[in-house]
């Protein structure tokens, strides 16, 4: 990938690295929807943080990191479904 922007992506992975949202996401307080991507290599905790957000729902999608782009209609289906519920 001759475009990549090389020196951008290596200091995204070390600030996702330093980066821990458990104790903030401990106090989410309100209706949350984790969606993880089975196929993602970027973010590969998603089950572990719906877990931590109290009464958050999870659903994985089969993608990798760009779901939207990749499962666009279950993502979408996926989200438009929550927020129905929500009354949002």
């Amino acid at each position: 990938m001759p475009l990549a922007n090389w020196d951008g992506l290596a200091r995204q992975v070390d600030l996702d690295l330093a980066v821990d949202l458990r104790t903030i996401a401990s106090r989410v307080a309100c209706p949350t929807l984790v969606i993880g991507c089975a196929r993602d290599q970027i973010v590969t905790q998603a089950q572990a943080l719906s877990d931590i957000i109290p009464g958050a729902e999870y659903a994985q999608i089969d993608a990798g990191h760009l779901a939207y782009f990749e499962a666009a209609d279950e993502f979408i289906t996926l989200a438009s479904t929550f927020l129905k519920r929500q009354d949002a």
